[in-house]
């Protein structure tokens, strides 16, 4: 089975979240090109911009990490969390591979 994005053509090989195992009901690519532009700019910018110097232990605004916004520190959080999830789920595919 292959999610599709509405009309076209399947864009990936499978109708689950990798990570859940939960039936994804919309194509995420399509729902970010979808999304209200300022939406889609600020995840793109979150994800894109702000995670990787988050990750090099730069800050949004001077001071320490309570002087930070606190949606901007929970997006990194969740950003973090995913990418924790994403390494561990590669790990036991690649793990389950070489058996």
């Amino acid at each position: 089975m292959q999610l599709g994005c509405g009309d076209q053509a399947a864009t990936f090989p499978w109708a689950d979240n990798l990570l859940t195992g939960k039936p994804i009901g919309a194509c995420p690519l399509k729902q970010l090109q979808t999304a209200p532009p300022e939406l889609r700019a600020e995840v793109l910018r979150w994800k894109n911009v702000h995670y990787p110097l988050y990750i090099k232990g730069h800050l949004l605004v001077d001071g320490g990490i309570a002087a930070q916004p606190a949606r901007w520190i929970e997006a990194m959080l969740y950003l973090e969390d995913l990418a924790k999830q994403q390494d561990h789920k590669l790990a036991e595919i690649t793990r389950a591979q070489e058996e």
